[in-house]
């Protein structure tokens, strides 16, 4: 052999080592163990995850966040609108949807618990809530039971997508009919017989699999589900569309789907009672518990059951007192202290005088725009001093506009306000009220 041939020899074998070693330092140590030949998942601009086994993908928030708590405060709130809607003639089922973590726990990768998840601390602390409501008497699920158990059996979540597959939406749905058939209420209403059925598999969108793909080298599964329809009674409809009242009115997030996910249908078929669903993507189940409890269709027709779902990691009390009294005081009797509201035509808003009512009780002032699109009311509160403090009302722009607005009138000066001014973000009705609402102290 020349010295020719060992010297290119040589050169060879340091441009291989060269090239090994630069491979690796560039291909992060996930990749080495991932399925789908995926790098720098934590690294994603958009959807920060980890890869679990068989193709299961979780967000590194809120799946794998532990810290998800119903404060003492949220289940009073919950317990003081349940009490309300009762005495009204509606049952409220609380359904806080878990995380995907704590839904389908068995294939989360070791890299979570160096993440700081601790599967059996998450699952502590969301048992812990769901008995804090039950001692609050609030109608909960525990839909992480439920989850837990479901996918022993089957995945109940879309691998690259949080939310929920027909096996977890059926699941859930059955657990929720339990709750409705168990319930005293439930016998003395008329029953349908309804008969859920598929008609061929349809291709879901998912922007988080879209996200994880670009981290990707080999492809993602597609998200294909099942077309779920009714065989047999009519369709579950929209709560702001439907043409007849429904007996279940189900609020959600998008956990659970636009109502063509199946979940409604299953309800039906296992209570044979109508359903009716109204879902917000944007604004969530706060916006769209907000807009149905507002609304004339909820006056009108009020559900012999309320099903609210709110993810877990969502806070109720994260915007004050105001959303939850709103709730409160609009799913109770019609407000009884009239308020002679004044047009000032230079201003553009309405003034009232609030100096006859005792401020040291917690009323809560109700405006109806008398149908008109509104997406803000502004309440500017003065007291005798001139003292002025301004709170504003903003609704989720993809979320039904009723033109009703519920303000509270809590943490003003220790003599209270003397009038208020009242400007809306969008037009006004032909003839506005407002009325002054007493609310009942928190137990």
């Amino acid at each position: 052999m020349t010295g020719q041939m060992v010297k290119e020899m040589m050169c060879g074998a340091r441009a291989r080592i060269a090239g090994l070693m630069l491979a690796l330092c560039w291909a992060p140590f996930a990749a080495q163990g991932s399925e789908f030949a995926c790098f720098g998942l934590m690294n994603s601009a958009t959807t920060p995850s980890v890869e679990g086994s068989e193709g299961m993908f979780y967000l590194t928030t809120p799946d794998l966040m532990m810290s998800h708590e119903i404060t003492r405060e949220n289940a009073q709130d919950l317990a003081r609108l349940s009490d309300v809607l009762a005495a009204q003639g509606t049952t409220l089922i609380y359904l806080p949807t878990p995380t995907k973590a704590l839904g389908q726990p068995q294939n989360l990768p070791w890299s979570a618990t160096d993440l700081g998840d601790d599967a059996d601390i998450a699952a502590t602390v969301y048992d812990e809530n769901i008995e804090r409501l039950s001692r609050h008497r609030v109608r909960a699920l525990n839909a992480r039971h439920v989850l837990a158990r479901a996918a022993t059996e089957a995945p109940v979540y879309y691998g690259p997508d949080p939310r929920l597959n027909l096996h977890g939406m059926r699941a859930l749905a059955q657990a929720v009919a339990k709750g409705i058939t168990e319930s005293p209420s439930y016998a003395n209403l008329p029953k349908s017989v309804f008969l859920t059925g598929v008609s061929g598999k349809v291709s879901m969108h998912s922007d988080m699999r879209l996200d994880l793909q670009e981290h990707c080298q080999k492809d993602l599964p597609v998200l294909v589900r099942d077309q779920v329809l009714m065989r047999q009674g009519s369709a579950p409809q929209d709560l702001f569309s439907g043409a007849t009242p429904m007996q279940v009115a189900v609020v959600s997030s998008a956990a659970l789907g636009d109502g063509a996910q199946g979940f409604t249908h299953h309800l039906q078929q296992a209570t044979g009672l109508s359903v009716g669903q109204y879902s917000l993507a944007k604004g969530g189940s706060l916006a769209a518990m907000t807009a149905y409890l507002t609304s004339q269709q909820f006056q009108e027709n009020r559900p012999a059951f309320l099903l609210w779902e709110q993810p877990i990691w969502q806070n109720l009390g994260e915007f004050g007192d105001q959303p939850m009294r709103e709730l409160i005081t609009a799913a109770g009797p019609s407000c009884e202290v009239p308020l002679p509201l004044q047009y000032n035509k230079d201003r553009k808003l309405y003034q009232a005088d609030l100096s006859r009512l005792d401020q040291a009780k917690p009323y809560t002032l109700y405006f109806d725009n008398d149908g008109g699109q509104a997406w803000a009311a502004r309440f500017i509160f003065t007291d005798t001093a001139k003292q002025v403090r301004a709170r504003t009302i903003y609704r989720s722009q993809d979320q039904v506009l009723a033109g009703r607005f519920y303000m509270p009138m809590s943490g003003f000066w220790p003599g209270g306000a003397s009038h208020v001014d009242i400007q809306l973000g969008g037009s006004y009705g032909r003839s506005p009220t407002l009325t002054a609402c007493l609310q009942k102290e928190a137990n």
